[in-house]
């Protein structure tokens, strides 16, 4: 709309009107539809079950189950409450560090982790 009262063109009225609708549409998709998606998708909504040792980590809900070696994780991350662990450019898992039984089993992960992988931790890039 700006560009329109600088220059009286309908060309750019149009430009402008459409860049504000697809914004617009950008975000109701973001805020509104895409959570309500999500979370209505079954697959999404399943409890996972961790186990981990030596060899690697497997993920595994009622029926699928993934099973990666921690050679195959390209990079860790770690936050405040997970740990974030990336097998592609931006494919990752994450482990929820509140679903540890103690300190005990955390210390015992991040060795695991530490072996083939540095832990990357504070203001991620």
């Amino acid at each position: 709309m700006i560009l329109y009262t600088q220059n009286p063109s309908v060309i750019l009225l149009g430009i402008s009107i459409t860049l504000v609708l697809t914004m617009g549409m950008s975000i109701v998709m973001r805020t509104l539809l895409l959570p309500k998606i999500l979370s209505a998708d079954t697959r999404y909504n399943k409890e996972f079950e961790y186990l981990f040792d030596a060899e690697g980590i497997n993920f595994s809900p009622e029926k699928d189950a993934s099973v990666m070696t921690w050679g195959s994780f390209t990079r860790v991350w770690e936050n405040q409450s997970y740990y974030l662990l990336f097998h592609g450019p931006q494919e990752y898992w994450f482990v929820a560090k509140q679903s540890f039984e103690d300190a005990a089993q955390e210390h015992k992960f991040r060795a695991y982790v530490s072996d083939h992988r540095k832990i990357v931790s504070g203001v991620i890039w």
